[in-house]
C-alpha cells in the first residue's frame, strides 16, 4: 500500500463493513468494523473513530444478536460508557450532529432502562433531549 493511502485506509474499511451489513453479511461487518475502529486509533482519525464506534453501537440495538462476541470481550464496554465515550469525544471534536444523535441515544437508553426498573430520572432525560434538539438546530 503506498504510505498516502494508508492514512485513508480506515475509510475503506468503513465503507466495507457497511457494505456487508447492508448485504445481511453481519459477521463480516462487524470484523471489517473492529478493523476500522484499530486502523483510526492507530492514525489517531477522531472523526472515523468516532463515526464507527458510533455505527458500532446503533447496529448493536439493532442485532444484539450479533454483538454478543464483542459484549463477551468488553470492546465498547457497557451502553452508558460507549455513549459517554462516543458523547465526550464528539464534543471534543466539534462533531455537533454525532453529539446529538449520542444524546439522543443516551435519552432512549435512560427512558428504556427507567421503564425496566420501574422509576425514572425525567428531569435529566428531558434536559438531555432539550440539549440534543439544540444541537441539531445549530448544525
Amino acid at each position: 500500500m503506498q504510505s498516502g493511502a494508508r492514512g485513508l485506509y480506515q475509510y475503506a474499511l468503513l465503507n466495507l463493513s457497511i457494505l456487508h451489513a447492508d448485504f445481511g453479511c453481519f459477521p463480516e461487518a462487524i470484523t471489517a468494523m473492529q478493523e476500522t475502529i484499530a486502523t483510526a486509533r492507530e492514525n489517531h482519525d477522531m472523526p472515523c473513530l468516532n463515526y464507527s464506534l458510533s455505527w458500532l453501537h446503533q447496529f448493536g440495538r439493532k442485532h444484539p444478536e450479533e454483538m454478543t462476541g464483542i459484549q463477551k470481550r468488553g470492546v465498547l464496554g457497557s451502553e452508558k460508557e460507549a455513549l459517554l465515550f462516543l458523547k465526550t469525544k464528539a464534543k471534543e471534536t466539534n462533531m455537533w450532529t454525532l453529539l446529538s444523535v449520542g444524546c439522543q441515544a443516551w435519552v432512549y437508553t435512560e427512558i428504556f432502562l427507567a421503564c425496566d426498573a420501574c422509576s425514572s430520572p425525567v428531569e435529566d432525560v428531558l434536559q438531555s433531549q432539550c440539549k440534543s434538539a439544540h444541537m441539531v438546530s445549530l448544525g
